[in-house]
């Protein structure tokens, strides 16, 4: 009887913290700062924004929801605002109503196709104000702007200079009524290209060499949700309806 109890309650917990207090957690993250998603194909990045965007207002160049507002790439930029212009003052004030809609979160799906880092220089022409706007997006909008990549180091490195954290999508695993994602969170993106993984803690105490690397480390944490169905509707097939006309 007694372990009964302890196992009912060891599950308890499990689905308290998975269902409620983790996605409360990755959700805060999302809200505070800008996030780059990255991780393997079908390791549910596109899953993770769209749960991400269920029940609010939002940007998106792909369909995450059904009420998601499709925006194209050259929405996110404001003509003329350069580095330059900004620093000799010289940049001539814009109606806001173009802008508006960024004061909802955005969200970007498979930038490295848009915004491949070895593309630097031709898109150092074609996207010259996109620099300066993400660095100040949050004092534009006062919202932030995600970025998913299947790789971190494909990423325009001009993008990666502004965004602030990452989050890796480890697993993805679809069941009738629920979806089970694993992410990895990271407070350093150069410990998200590096691969890290959390210092696996023992039951009783720390060792002075897990202190020592504690010590040396930012912050890496790894999640597990357990997401309904109804909250992910993202178009896992958008490219498809791009590039062939059936």
């Amino acid at each position: 009887m007694i372990i009964f109890i302890i196992i009912t309650i060891i599950i308890t917990f499990i689905i308290i913290k998975w269902t409620i207090i983790n996605p409360k957690k990755i959700r805060k993250y999302f809200n505070n700062l800008s996030i780059t998603v990255c991780g393997k194909r079908g390791k549910g990045k596109d899953t993770l924004m769209s749960y991400i965007a269920y029940g609010m207002e939002h940007n998106s160049n792909v369909k995450l929801q059904n009420n998601t507002n499709i925006i194209e790439l050259k929405d996110l930029l404001i003509p003329e605002l350069t580095r330059q212009k900004l620093v000799s003052g010289q940049f001539e004030k814009i109606e806001f109503e173009d802008y508006k809609k960024f004061k909802n979160m955005t969200f970007i799906s498979d930038a490295s196709i848009y915004f491949p880092n070895y593309e630097d220089a031709a898109l150092k022409k074609e996207y010259t104000s996109l620099a300066t706007s993400i660095a100040i997006w949050r004092h534009l909008y006062n919202c932030p702007i995600h970025f998913n990549v299947q790789n971190y180091d494909r990423l325009w490195k001009i993008l990666r200079e502004q965004i602030e954290d990452s989050i890796m999508c480890i697993n993805c695993k679809y069941f009738k009524k629920f979806i089970y994602l694993k992410v990895r969170y990271y407070e350093s993106s150069k410990d998200c290209v590096n691969n890290l993984k959390p210092i696996q803690k023992k039951l009783i105490g720390k060792s002075d060499d897990m202190r020592i690397e504690e010590s040396k480390r930012y912050e890496i944490k790894d999640y597990r949700l357990i997401i309904p169905r109804y909250k992910v509707n993202h178009d896992s097939y958008y490219f498809k309806k791009i590039v062939f006309k059936e």
